[in-house]
């Protein structure tokens, strides 16, 4: 498969373009800045996540966008991964591509509530903020055909 990959450059983005390519696949990253460090087999394009255009430009001839974007200060970036979702939501249209995948934290949505009794109470506080950004794309995805697993 050929994957179009944001977040590239962040913990998850790293393992996931690494583990993609040793399989065999393609893996494009879409990356904030040019100097960005990525696997040297991936391709890199420059740009930003939150244009729908930069996106669907990135896209086309891919299989799935996949998302490993976190948010490093919720203060500086609070609506960075919905505002994401709504650009990918929208490049589907241009870029053909209709399929895609969004890494997530454990503590979004009804995840929280499956942690153990001693996990709770620190991720219900680290939780506060970064998260409900994250846990606002199943709101962003609503009405699209999609499958949520927490």
């Amino acid at each position: 498969m050929k994957f179009l990959v944001l977040g590239a450059t962040g913990r998850t983005g790293v393992l996931f373009v690494k583990k993609a390519l040793d399989e065999g696949h393609q893996v494009t990253a879409l990356v904030r800045r040019a100097d960005a460090i990525v696997d040297s087999r991936a391709q890199i394009v420059r740009g930003d996540v939150t244009d729908s255009a930069v996106i669907a430009s990135a896209a086309r001839g891919h299989d799935a966008i996949i998302s490993t974007l976190g948010v490093k200060s919720a203060r500086k970036t609070p609506t960075l991964v919905t505002d994401t979702v709504r650009a990918v939501i929208a490049s589907a249209q241009t870029s053909g591509v209709d399929r895609f995948v969004v890494l997530s934290a454990f503590g979004v949505g009804d995840s929280l509530a499956k942690a153990s009794f001693l996990v709770s109470p620190p991720l219900s506080h680290l939780a506060s903020q970064d998260l409900r950004g994250q846990g606002r794309v199943g709101s962003a995805l609503a009405g699209q055909r999609s499958e949520v697993d927490p």
